[in-house]
């Protein structure tokens, strides 16, 4: 394993001033109960954060030799992907759960106290529940069919969605299922954990956490947990605290209006009150602070807690 150490960009992302974003990303079974050995199942760096119980970097895997035995000839056409979204295409790669078979100590973590975290290498973290990979076929692309991958738009860059982009067979594009491209890793991570850290002081900012949950999370992290792709909203300072209230809703709504090329996506299609209730929570995130100071954060970074 990787172990991941902290980049001067993140700890830049404490010095934002203004919120930014990214592109939006797009059958329960029951799971044997976790091992009880001495040592863990997965040995995981001292520098993951608390909630991250286990990590598999998939590159650094399939380097060691771990999906050697899987066939990474594998086609699947989608209907249309996020990534592109131009169609249908046809990829090549890993069949999912073959390659989930081969991590080790996968299949042993309760779906009922742990998600899914699908990390990409833009900083883009989406976390999603053991059921959305049932009950389709999904595969892990390597490339489109023919070896190479085309290139895709992202603000005025082009991109493409290397080193792994997991895609499915007939399924339209949908939050049921994570479409995770430019994937590196996946994560194992503690629900119990990460309410922890974003569970609202009061009952009254419920609704709003959880539009939180499901449209920012992914990209913005909350008391240092979520994605990285934007900046931290809560810790050292809440973005409450050097921005208004009133700004915060606009740029929420239309991030292109004050910042030309922004790759947040534009949220116009939520409702006033839906928006309230978000900006709502995330202004009372600043009575329940991690850290409230560049130092204080950066150690509990690096430390992993």
């Amino acid at each position: 394993m990787r172990v991941v150490r902290l980049s001067f960009t993140m700890l830049l992302t404490f010095l934002c001033v203004v919120l930014c974003g990214c592109t939006t990303r797009s059958d329960e079974q029951s799971l044997p109960p976790v091992a009880t050995a001495e040592k863990p199942v997965v040995e995981m760096p001292a520098s993951l954060p608390a909630e991250v119980v286990a990590r598999y970097d998939l590159s650094a895997l399939e380097q060691e030799g771990v999906f050697a035995s899987l066939d990474r000839t594998r086609l699947l056409t989608t209907l249309d992907d996020p990534a592109y979204r131009s169609g249908p295409r046809t990829f090549v790669g890993y069949d999912l759960q073959q390659l989930l078979d081969k991590l080790d100590g996968f299949n042993q973590y309760e779906s009922t106290s742990h998600s899914l975290r699908f990390v990409c290498k833009d900083g883009y973290r989406t976390t999603f529940d053991f059921s959305s990979i049932q009950g389709a076929r999904g595969l892990v692309a390597v490339s489109l069919q023919g070896g190479e991958w085309d290139t895709y738009a992202h603000g005025k860059k082009s991109l493409t969605p290397d080193p792994f982009y997991l895609v499915w067979e007939n399924e339209p594009i949908s939050k049921k299922r994570p479409w995770p491209y430019q994937l590196t890793a996946i994560e194992i991570v503690s629900k119990d954990a990460i309410a922890a850290r974003i569970t609202p002081p009061e009952e009254g900012f419920a609704k709003g956490a959880e539009t939180y949950k499901q449209y920012c999370m992914a990209c913005h992290s909350m008391n240092l947990s979520g994605g990285e792709m934007g900046p931290e909203l809560n810790v050292p300072m809440n973005i409450c605290e050097y921005r208004n209230r009133n700004y915060v809703k606009q740029f929420i709504k239309q991030p292109q209006s004050f910042r030309a090329r922004s790759t947040m996506p534009a949220m116009a299609h939520l409702d006033d009150a839906v928006i309230d209730r978000v900006v709502d929570y995330i202004c009372a995130m600043k009575s329940k602070k991690l850290c409230v100071s560049v130092t204080d954060c950066g150690e509990k970074l690096i430390a992993g807690q």
